[in-house]
């Protein structure tokens, strides 16, 4: 079994910057790896949020789930399907941009006007672990930009100029 926390890190846990590894059958059972994507869905839902990354549960994986099914966070929210994405690789990112606010599950209270691609084509494997090529864009191509930071060791706070303090 996965060891991982039941709760969300916090910033200040030094896991969260750890770069994550690819998920493989041969480390990992993909028994294992899903009853991890389960209870990622449920911390999830839990916390209130619409994604969520392996890391900010304490494993090293590049992994992380979305939802959006109307969170008290995000009012007015469109709906977005149960996701799971593992081992995403970006292919492309538009050069046309869009900003909106965003916030982290684990950088609580603290929300930033973020300015990101408004697309991006990738490839990953999906929760029942089949390979996926497509392009997110608008609400969820945030959330997987967002999502993706954490696999990379990226905090919403590191796009906060130096001098600014939280």
């Amino acid at each position: 079994m996965i060891e991982f926390s039941n709760t969300v890190l916090q910033d200040d846990d030094e896991r969260l910057r750890q770069e994550c590894r690819d998920w493989n059958a041969q480390e990992i059972p993909a028994a294992d790896l899903r009853h991890l994507i389960r209870e990622m869905r449920r911390i999830m839902h839990e916390e209130g949020g619409v994604g969520l990354a392996a890391p900010q549960v304490g494993v090293g994986l590049n992994l992380f789930v979305m939802e959006c099914r109307g969170a008290d966070r995000y009012p007015g929210m469109p709906e977005i399907p149960f996701q799971a994405i593992i081992n995403p690789q970006v292919k492309k990112v538009s050069r046309r941009t869009s900003r909106y606010e965003e916030g982290c599950l684990s950088v609580p209270g603290c929300r930033i006007a973020m300015v990101r691609p408004s697309a991006i084509t990738v490839s990953y494997l999906d929760e029942h672990l089949r390979p996926r090529t497509r392009q997110f864009k608008g609400l969820e191509g945030r959330i997987f930009q967002h999502e993706n930071d954490h696999l990379n060791g990226v905090l919403l706070t590191d796009y906060l100029p130096e001098d600014f303090k939280i």
